[in-house]
């Protein structure tokens, strides 16, 4: 008897449960969003959708989306959107509502068929987005936010595009109640001077209120006794007159963004290419992770504007490596090998040249490599010195070519995808007529030279004639030195992180978390002083690189600095956060071990702190003219 009322128990139990099932799949569920907002979601909005659009797809849509908003019809402030976005969290400026209504809008600029309900009916696009958009707005609007109004006017206009009048009219007439309810219409000038809301806030209740600055919009019927009042922050922040606030925003979304594409392209890499035995077959399974982030445009990021990249600055450069090095380095050191191999171009290359050599490298297309192949089998240290042998690949000239011959050795990228070398090489050699060993009384900073590809080089793939080759080669090591300390600030915040999520989580078998015991805590505030005092050197060095003060020695100097401190700082930072671990450290799934390999190889490489970068630090003070703060 007791065995089948059990039974029946369950048997009603699994009832209710299907009954449960099938009401939620009918009506929908309620939850709490990450805002702390209680949202519904039905069974037709299928909000998971949106997630798992391919990260291209919606860089895609959002960028069409920001092509077409101007301020004519301004409602969604790029700049807080973006950052929000990138952090991959529903926030005050970033809702999945906003989102969709967005996707929905921008659908319509595309040409994509994916994105069209008929994929031979253009007019189609986008209607899919508008259904769940017009599903979620139906039970958000209740609690009015400034989102809810944003996507209510963007379904407007929708609607207006599908030639839908009445629904448009009923959308603009819903932002526009809710617009008047939270006070859009009010000037936000006192209100962000007495700090009741942020200048921020303001920035995007502004798209908001655009509602009553739009002639489309001003026609509306309303009440008499509202006042409408052009709002003080009617603008994003690029159009802000102050400079400062434009970088600010501009860096904050690269950074952001970077850090995005870590997470998503870099985050999942490790197990792919870390299951094959040997080194080329783990090289070569990084190659579509590395295609990745060509597409996503973060090489054509460290190019310069001027010569058909996107970057503003030097700066930018340590803001992308400090975000990728952080997840992965083995992928990340593609990207600045590559960036290394085309210095020498970017800094002494004629328009020609560049031309013809950068085009694959800023079309954010492909998996293209570069190299800059300097080091050799026996050691660089020392081959500037009057009476040594100097670098032992040498160049020869034979009609319109140069005839080189050598080995090469540490050389990132160099061997292509293929082992038939990178899509671009920059070869330093020595320049010799006979091909025979360096002179005793020749300067062998007369004879460097840099040329583009191996074996028989034409004479106009050469960069730099013998006499000038040595410095060109010293500026761009100097740049990339202070990106090294940047790779550095990755590697030391990742670990920084782990130990710190263990400190605050772990009792060791006491009664308090061991980030309350004095030791642990004195690591982990090392740690983190390492990590600031080295990102701060770093930004200084390339800032000063692109604005100065100081003179070339001095910015130069300020690389070394970056480079030196950066990379010894990191074996030790890390060593630390593993000391608060522990012998866990030590196990293969922490990664800590990983971490740790990568910050050993930081001061050897790149220029070894001893046997090149102290040298050349040592040489600037002893100098006559030296002037210890002229960077400051």
């Amino acid at each position: 008897m007791i065995e089948n009322k059990r039974q029946t128990e369950e048997v009603d139990a699994d009832e209710t449960e299907d009954l449960l099932q099938q009401i939620t799949e009918k009506c929908g569920s309620l939850a709490i969003d990450d805002d702390g907002e209680l949202r519904y979601f039905s069974s037709q909005v299928r909000l998971s959708q949106a997630v798992t659009l391919p990260l291209e797809l919606q860089e895609h849509l959002l960028e069409l989306y920001f092509c077409w908003q101007n301020p004519w019809v301004y409602i969604v402030d790029k700049s807080v959107f973006m950052r929000d976005w990138y952090s991959d969290m529903s926030t005050e400026y970033c809702t999945p509502l906003l989102l969709w209504a967005i996707y929905s809008v921008a659908a319509r600029y595309s040409d994509r068929p994916c994105l069209r309900t008929d994929s031979d009916d253009p007019s189609t696009a986008g209607i899919q987005f508008a259904v769940h958009t017009k599903d979620l707005l139906r039970y958000e609007c209740e609690i009015t936010t400034i989102p809810a109004v944003q996507a209510a006017a963007l379904l407007s206009i929708q609607c207006m595009a599908e030639n839908k009048e009445p629904a448009g009219w009923l959308y603009i007439g819903m932002a526009t109640r809710m617009a008047f309810n939270l006070g859009l219409n009010i000037d936000c000038t006192d209100l962000v001077k007495s700090g009741v809301i942020s200048k921020e806030a303001a920035n995007n209740a502004a798209g908001a209120s655009a509602l009553f600055q739009n002639p489309f919009y001003r026609e509306l019927p309303r009440g008499e006794n509202v006042l409408v009042k052009a709002p003080i922050f009617y603008a994003t922040a690029k159009h802000l007159k102050d400079g400062s606030t434009t970088a600010c925003v501009s860096t904050t979304l690269l950074r952001a963004k970077a850090a995005k594409v870590a997470r998503e392209v870099l985050g999942s890499a490790y197990p792919v290419y870390s299951k094959f035995p040997d080194q080329i077959d783990r090289f070569r399974a990084t190659r579509p992770f590395y295609a990745q982030l060509v597409r996503q445009g973060l090489l054509k990021a460290l190019i310069p504007k001027s010569d058909g990249g996107d970057a503003e600055s030097l700066l930018e450069s340590a803001f992308i490596l400090e975000e990728l090095y952080a997840v992965d380095s083995s992928i990340t050191i593609h990207l600045v090998g590559t960036a290394l191999g085309l210095l020498p171009l970017l800094i002494g290359g004629t328009p020609e040249q560049k031309q013809r050599f950068l085009t694959p490298f800023v079309s954010a297309e492909g998996d293209h490599l570069a190299s800059l192949t300097h080091s050799e089998p026996g050691g660089t240290a020392n081959h500037l010195e009057k009476g040594g042998k100097g670098l032992g690949v040498t160049a020869r000239k034979e009609g319109d070519y140069y005839v080189v011959n050598g080995e090469k050795r540490w050389t990132t990228n160099s061997a292509g995808w293929d082992a038939k070398g990178a899509t671009l090489s920059c070869l330093c050699a020595r320049y010799s007529e006979d091909g025979g060993p360096e002179k005793a009384d020749v300067d062998p900073a007369t004879t460097l030279m840099v040329l583009l590809t191996n074996f028989r080089v034409p004479v106009d793939h050469v960069l730099f004639a013998p006499g000038s080759g040595a410095k060109q080669i010293e500026e761009a090591f100097g740049i990339t030195g202070a990106m090294v300390g940047a790779m550095a600030v990755g590697t030391m915040r990742a670990a920084f992180e782990k130990a710190l999520a263990f400190a605050k989580n772990d009792h060791r078998g006491g009664s308090v978390p061991i980030i309350q015991r004095q030791s642990p805590a004195h690591l982990l505030i090392n740690a983190k002083m390492r990590i600031d005092s080295s990102r701060a050197l770093v930004w200084k060095a390339l800032d000063s690189l692109d604005s100065g003060p100081g003179d070339a020695k001095a910015r130069f100097e300020a690389c070394l600095e970056a480079k030196i401190h950066s990379s010894d700082s990191a074996i030790q930072c890390v060593y630390e956060c593993m000391q608060v671990v522990g012998m866990t450290s030590y196990a293969n799934d922490t990664g800590f071990r990983r971490l740790l390999a990568d910050a050993a190889v930081f001061p050897l490489f790149d220029g070894g702190n001893i046997g090149i970068r102290r040298r050349q630090f040592q040489r600037l003070m002893c100098e006559d003219s030296y002037q210890p703060w002229a960077n400051l």
